[in-house]
């Protein structure tokens, strides 16, 4: 689990402060590829109980931060809200909508929160929904809002400390490597094929999506995670991509390159992770 250090912390209670805010921004861009590859991993074998147990570490992180301390949110997120709502914070604040658009909506975004007075809303109890469940952990279905909390732990102390420790409560660290080695080797081959061999080009979020199905194409999903992760594939496997049909009715050919994975003995417990914690 990566943690934050914070030599403020009292009582059991974590003081954030602007150094701390800068660490788990530095943490969560230092294991940004780690992050995706659970994120990934989540989103096929997380517990049935994974709502149950995010809301509990949700509500864990919120009894030891004290939101005033920090407001990291109200001053970093870009905001869009309703037309409703925006008349709502204009009202709160005394000002006109067109006045209040006028001053503070750019594109229909706000940034910073107009109503935010040092460290305080100064609209708390009139406050938009969006405000009111951020950073979403305690809503249901969180394994379909990954991306967002992704974007989270960067921001929220809360959200940052939530998800180091879901980590260890799913016992991230036992499947990790192979799971990451697998990625990189259909990374790499979906790049070979795509570039006729050139530079294997850097894992972005817009790929996350096809790099999931070739994956799931290659992992044994008819087997427990236990399995699953405990061996390995004993024949060499090969991933058939989808196939696309033309509108006008011609065509049916695959427009992707077929790839031929290479089975992998398994890794020993000796070798070291690939990736590891700033310090």
């Amino acid at each position: 689990m990566v943690q934050a250090k914070n030599p403020g912390q009292q009582g059991g209670q974590i003081a954030v402060n602007a150094e701390y805010l800068q660490r788990i921004e530095v943490l969560s861009e230092g294991n940004e590829i780690e992050n995706y590859d659970f994120r990934t991993w989540l989103k096929i074998y997380a517990p049935d109980d994974i709502d149950d147990v995010v809301k509990a570490l949700s509500q864990k992180y919120f009894a030891l931060i004290d939101c005033k301390e920090c407001a990291n949110c109200c001053r970093v997120l870009e905001l869009e809200f309703t037309e409703p709502e925006l008349h709502t914070i204009a009202k709160s604040m005394e000002q006109s909508i067109d006045e209040f658009k006028k001053r503070f909506v750019v594109e229909g975004i706000i940034k910073p929160c107009p109503a935010l007075k040092g460290n305080l809303c100064s609209i708390y109890e009139g406050r938009p929904d969006v405000c009111r469940s951020y950073p979403h952990l305690e809503k249901p279905g969180f394994t379909s809002r990954l991306y967002g909390v992704l974007d989270s732990i960067r921001i929220c102390p809360i959200a940052f400390n939530a998800f180091e420790e879901l980590k260890v409560k799913v016992k991230w660290s036992k499947y990790r490597a192979r799971w990451s080695k697998r990625r990189r080797e259909i990374e790499m081959e979906s790049s070979r094929g795509a570039s006729r061999g050139m530079q294997t080009v850097p894992l972005v979020r817009a790929r996350q999506e096809q790099l999931e199905a070739d994956v799931l194409r290659t992992w044994p999903d008819h087997n427990p995670p236990q399995y699953a992760h405990g061996e390995c594939t004993e024949e060499p496997v090969q991933i058939i991509p989808s196939k696309s049909k033309r509108k006008n009715g011609g065509g049916g050919e695959s427009r992707t390159q077929r790839i031929h994975a290479k089975a992998f003995p398994p890794i020993p417990e000796s070798v070291p992770s690939l990736f590891y914690p700033l310090e």
